[in-house]
């Protein structure tokens, strides 16, 4: 792995088997793990379109949605308590609220 660089990695805790492994991310990239522990929000940069939000279901370590709609960076990412909003804040500006809820039951992809 590259200096700068860490991977994201989901195991199974009954097992104590890694289930998935995240592309590689790159330190300093804004990620949030939901009060609930259910949901993992990452940051993906996407160069010139600015960045997206990519929500993972952590006990099945499976990618539930790509939250896109900001023109900038997104430095800030904030679960609410009950853990079904996630609130984006970008360098664009704006504050973007996602119904995490939603995207759980993949009415977002």
């Amino acid at each position: 792995m590259r200096q700068g660089y860490y991977q994201v990695r989901f195991w199974n805790s009954k097992n104590g088997q890694m289930q998935r492994e995240h592309q590689k991310i790159k330190r300093g990239t804004p990620l949030r793990l939901s009060p609930d522990a259910k949901t993992l929000a990452v940051v993906k940069y996407s160069g010139k379109d600015g960045a997206a939000t990519l929500l993972w279901d952590v006990e099945q370590g499976r990618h539930l949605a790509t939250l896109e709609g900001h023109s900038g960076s997104i430095p800030v990412l904030a679960f609410s308590p009950d853990s079904r909003i996630l609130a984006s804040g970008s360098s664009d500006t704006t504050i973007l609220l996602w119904d995490v809820a939603r995207a759980r039951s993949g009415k977002i992809k």
